[in-house]
């Protein structure tokens, strides 16, 4: 990672937030952390026209790229397999996005378990 540090920011909570915090992390050389897609109902709704709006966003950024992992409403060490298949979904859909975005890390804020089925 070049950038030391990084934005986080996302377009659910305003029309132009992330593109403030985008400009911002241009002018000062930072990273930025798109936040938007841990959101169930995104996920559940059009994500596919978001998806192509912060691919428009971020064509000619050159900073690091990150992106928060899925977290709420989730029991990540959980034994109950139907849990497990939902918790596994969700972070499948995040990993799918960073992909797409060509994210290089997923921040996390719990104890992830790679190996959860």
């Amino acid at each position: 990672m070049k950038n030391k540090l990084c934005i986080a920011a996302e377009r659910v909570t305003g029309p132009d937030e992330f593109e403030r915090s985008l400009a911002i992390a241009k002018q000062r050389n930072l990273g930025i952390e798109v936040q938007e897609f841990y959101l169930t109902e995104l996920r559940q709704g059009d994500w596919q026209s978001r998806l192509n709006e912060y691919q428009d966003l971020l064509q000619d950024f050159q900073g690091d790229l990150s992106i928060h992992n899925a977290f709420l409403w989730i029991d990540h060490l959980g034994l109950d397999p139907e849990i497990a298949e939902l918790t596994k979904k969700r972070y499948d859909f995040v990993f799918m996005i960073a992909k797409e975005l060509g994210c290089k890390v997923i921040v996390s804020h719990f104890e992830w378990h790679p190996f959860i089925r």
